[in-house]
């Protein structure tokens, strides 16, 4: 029974318990509040091998914790959302025979443990990697497509349309015309009566 521990944007994900490299020392997920938005975690990492593989790791480990922060807004400067990050998850589970759940990381920090700089530039074993986060209060499991249906449609996955009558909204639509080189923005009202 190995405890899973995960960072993951999506696209990458990052083992942190993986019986190779890094193994789980210390692991605290956080507890607060149940009306608390953030609670605070940390987890200590035990990292092995040539000191390039430590490096390594070291630096896909901080790398994602920047985009975490980059993501979240808690850099200098606003939020940056964009195609260039995504949210970043720190997921858990207590088995391996367990569905992974994860809560999205809003700030964190990481630094090699001092009594290991030594160790790490002298390349005689391995090294205490630490990660103090903040994440939201809350887990959640694998997102699921939910079955939407209406009056004249029979639940599906598919596109729905939906009708109320109480609503107006106005449509818009940009063309260009060739032959004077303009762009035309054309727009309708649609009212419910």
């Amino acid at each position: 029974m190995t405890v899973g521990l995960q960072l993951t944007d999506g696209v990458t994900t990052i083992d942190l318990n993986d019986a190779t490299y890094i193994s789980v020392m210390e692991l605290d997920l956080g507890a607060g509040d149940i009306s608390a938005e953030n609670v605070t975690g940390s987890v200590r990492l035990y990292i092995e091998g040539t000191k390039a593989q430590k490096q390594a790791e070291v630096a896909l480990i901080s790398k994602m914790l920047q985009a975490a922060i980059d993501y979240s807004g808690q850099s200098a400067g606003g939020a940056l959302y964009s195609s260039l990050n995504n949210p970043v998850y720190i997921e858990y589970r207590t088995d391996g025979t367990e569905a992974y759940y994860r809560s999205e990381l809003y700030r964190a920090s990481a630094a090699i443990e001092p009594s290991s700089i030594e160790v790490l530039n002298f390349d005689c074993g391995g090294i205490v990697f630490i990660i103090d986060f903040e994440r939201r209060n809350w887990w959640e499991g694998a997102e699921v497509e939910l079955m939407l249906s209406t009056q004249n449609t029979v639940a599906t996955t598919n596109q729905v349309f939906v009708w109320n009558p109480y609503t107006s909204y106005r449509s818009t639509g940009i063309s260009f015309d060739q032959a004077t080189k303009e762009i035309r923005i054309a727009t309708t009202d649609y009212r419910s009566t």
